[in-house]
């Protein structure tokens, strides 16, 4: 008997009678009905997924993109399906967004006559005149006033958000997965992220490996992993205020101040997945020394988190994201370090 099942991400062109006869089809020869024991691997992989996490994946395509899409499987046969995507800002967006910071009418005309110099042009054509166009410096440094402009942009944006949906099973339980009307499976058939079909190599408590049915691409293996419900927001708001914090932060490490704020904190851990305890939290990264005031840590977790990307800048000295010092080894933290992110 082999431990080969198939997920089936069915977007809504899968009505066509002829596609879903070939899934079907793949299913049937991979896992013959009367195999002995066929019940019993269903429900192994059942008991996995139904295990009140969601199973994000770890890597999809080519870019080794991470973290891209989640996954609940719910016991009362329902799927909540999770849309977890970074997008770089535009320019106009970046400058709409330093209009938060900076607030007096000048910047604001300003930043306002920016806008309306590239509203006729793509985002990628702006940064190129801009950037590459020795006549346009002046305007370079005049953007460059309100934040590092970049070719790719400096910063993007994490928006998780759930979207309700209902699988159907060919057979019996988990020897496929249908998906219906998603507002977002859609895309990621046209990114080529996702095939239709996928074929699960292997499967345990910490990670559910797939692979394309039709498309045998090393590079676009996906590796699902479980994570702990409750810090899925908050884990990827810290992301946020690493990455794309508009205005300047403080860092403090048990009330003590560290320079260079939450970018200190990007510079210095590497999102991460804790395999044991199902957990994401930020890793130090292997060539880094911290600032002695970390007490040789390795590894921090997002507690809490107040602000959301695109609001408008909190007073200074205002917390907007917690950590503590995490410990795989006890599920747990370090109840004497407490890292603030303030705003300056």
């Amino acid at each position: 008997m082999k431990l080969l099942q198939f997920i089936t991400y069915g977007f809504l062109i899968m009505a066509s009678a002829s596609l879903l006869a070939s899934c079907e089809k793949a299913i049937d020869n991979s896992i013959p009905e009367g195999t002995p024991r066929r019940t019993f691997y269903n429900q192994e992989i059942a008991s996995y997924l139904t295990n009140d996490s969601i199973w994000i994946t770890q890597k999809l395509d080519k870019n080794s993109l991470i973290l891209k899409v989640g996954f609940k499987f719910n016991r009362d046969s329902t799927v909540d399906l999770y849309r977890i995507q970074y997008t770089t800002l535009t320019l106009t967006e970046e400058l709409n967004l330093a209009k938060l910071t900076f607030t007096s009418a000048s910047d604001i005309s300003t930043i306002n006559s920016l806008i309306s110099a590239i509203s006729s042009l793509s985002d990628a054509l702006a940064r190129n005149v801009i950037l590459n166009n020795p006549a346009n410096v002046s305007f370079l440094n005049a953007i460059q006033r309100y934040f590092p402009l970049t070719l790719i942009g400096p910063f993007g944006r994490i928006n998780v958000t759930p979207d309700k949906n209902t699988y159907g099973v060919h057979g019996d339980f988990n020897s496929s997965l249908t998906f219906y009307n998603s507002i977002f499976l859609s895309d990621l058939r046209v990114s080529k992220n996702f095939d239709f079909d996928f074929l699960v190599d292997k499967y345990n408590r910490d990670s559910v490996v797939i692979s394309g049915f039709y498309s045998q691409n090393s590079n676009r293996i996906g590796i699902l992993k479980p994570i702990e419900i409750s810090t899925l927001t908050t884990h990827f708001n810290a992301i946020n205020i690493m990455n794309a914090l508009t205005f300047n932060s403080d860092l403090y490490v048990n009330g003590q101040i560290v320079t260079g704020g939450a970018v200190y904190l990007k510079d210095n851990f590497n999102d991460s997945h804790d395999d044991l305890n199902k957990s994401l939290n930020f890793v130090k990264k292997s060539d880094k020394t911290l600032d002695p005031r970390f007490n040789n840590l390795n590894a921090l977790k997002a507690t809490e988190v107040t602000y959301e990307l695109g609001s408008p800048k909190p007073a200074a000295g205002t917390v907007i994201a917690r950590f503590k010092a995490y410990n795989p080894a006890n599920k747990g933290f370090n109840g004497a370090l407490d890292v603030e992110v303030r705003v300056k």
